[in-house]
């Protein structure tokens, strides 16, 4: 009797292998994105990517827009809200960046309007510090903060 030898995969095999791969990979890109984000916050934007991020996370959650004017002389800030619940304060405070860390901008108030769909309409900031300058900027789109090294 003459055994057959068999060579290859069949096509079930490949989308069995492939369908794994995408589940596989579906799970572990959130984890990653958030490693990733975490390793921006180590550098001297890290006050101003975090208050931003909180921001857009308070917008997405009460369906309201959420203002954010940032003073980059004083280094302050204030967030507001409007929306169908009513208008208010969310929080004002000033920004603890390392020292020898300082903002700066064309105007004299930087604003950040973050709606509930994502979208952002803001201005950009340059923080300076001891070694470096990068500028910060949200994409209007998406709502993602990108911090671009000078």
């Amino acid at each position: 009797m003459m055994r057959r030898v068999r060579r290859g995969f069949t096509l079930i095999e490949m989308i069995v292998v492939l369908i794994v791969i995408a589940v596989t990979a579906a799970l572990i890109a959130p984890a990653l994105m958030r490693v990733s984000g975490a390793a921006a916050d180590d550098s001297e934007s890290a006050p101003l990517s975090a208050l931003l991020r909180a921001a857009r996370r308070q917008a997405l959650a009460g369906g309201s827009v959420v203002t954010l004017i940032v003073d980059p002389k004083e280094a302050r800030y204030r967030a507001d809200t409007s929306g169908p619940r009513g208008t208010g304060l969310l929080s004002e405070g000033e920004l603890a960046f390392q020292p020898g860390v300082t903002l700066e901008s064309d105007s004299l108030r930087v604003r950040f309007s973050f709606r509930p769909d994502g979208s952002v309409f803001g201005d950009t900031l340059t923080i300076r510090g001891r070694w470096t300058s990068s500028r910060v900027s949200v994409d209007r789109w998406t709502g993602a903060i990108h911090v671009d090294a000078r």
